[in-house]
């Protein structure tokens, strides 16, 4: 009997990783017509989603596995015997994780000795992917069921992201914000300091200009940061290296950082609600967490 880690492809955990650590993910989709449907990571070149939400005036549409989609990447390991640990993109941007629970719920009956523990991470991306990746080096570390499961849970404590947009106009389209506020952006630059805390976005305010905005995020980033030395840093971004590399050279200026930065693609669900040119600083401040 072994425990398996489950997450969702809206964690954005590179493939290497994925193999290193035997993470499954169950894609989420990805509508870009009525006729068009692909699943995360698997069916559509990131770079070619990129092209046409930057050339399209049709906004994609995302949508969450459905119960049915878990259960069949449950029941494999259900049959084995082996105890599933399932950690999902925050129940506040998705029903990704209500998904998993219902289907733990439908399996009970049938595996009533299985133990299958669904976790809300309470983020997106490579935050996401946190509790993930901790939950897996626990395993292979040996570590017994409620442990990695209290281990997870201590990540998601500790970890935040901190995010801005080139263009305001895919949170218009998405209706995340009123045509005016859209309008005002693009007239006078600003461009808005977001973060992903409790579960949901909020504001922490905006800036003129997109290298001042990253260089934002590392000043808010330090408000939250007490121990540089034991934070883990990501930076995640739709199309976007160049900022990514800029908003990295300020992370270490700033903190006087010399472990590695990892650099992570947003993947189409992230990126359909916030538009090529995203970029995000995923951090964790936990001296046991060193996924990387």
């Amino acid at each position: 009997m072994a425990i398996r880690i489950v997450s969702d492809s809206a964690c954005d955990i590179p493939e290497d990783m994925l193999k290193k650590y035997d993470i499954t993910t169950v894609p989420l989709y990805v509508h870009l017509s009525e006729r068009e449907t692909y699943r995360e990571w698997q069916d559509l070149d990131i770079h070619r989603f990129y092209d046409w939400m930057e050339n399209s005036t049709f906004l994609p549409k995302t949508s969450q596995p459905s119960p049915t989609d878990f259960t069949k990447a449950y029941e494999p390991f259900l049959k084995n015997g082996d105890d599933i640990i399932s950690i999902h993109l925050s129940s506040g941007f998705s029903g990704t994780f209500q998904s998993a629970y219902v289907a733990k719920e439908m399996l009970k009956a049938k595996y009533p000795n299985a133990r299958i523990e669904v976790i809300d991470s309470r983020f997106p991306t490579i935050a996401e992917g946190y509790p993930v990746l901790m939950a897996a080096e626990y395993v292979r570390a040996g570590k017994k069921f409620d442990e990695v499961v209290e281990a997870s849970k201590e990540v998601i404590k500790h970890t935040y992201a901190i995010f801005t947009v080139a263009s305001l106009k895919y949170l218009q389209m998405g209706g995340r914000i009123g045509k005016a506020a859209s309008l005002i952006g693009g007239i006078l630059n600003f461009k808005p300091i977001l973060a992903v805390e409790n579960g949901e976005v909020g504001a922490l305010g905006k800036v003129r200009g997109r290298k001042e905005s990253l260089r934002k995020i590392v000043i808010e980033s330090s408000k939250r940061i007490k121990e540089p030395e034991n934070t883990v840093f990501a930076i995640a971004h739709a199309d976007a290296e160049g900022d990514a590399r800029y908003l990295e050279s300020f992370v270490r200026e700033q903190f006087g950082y010399s472990r590695e930065i990892k650099f992570i693609e947003l993947g189409t669900t992230i990126t359909t609600h916030t538009g090529p040119g995203t970029v995000a600083l995923c951090f964790c401040e936990m001296e046991s967490f060193k996924p990387w």
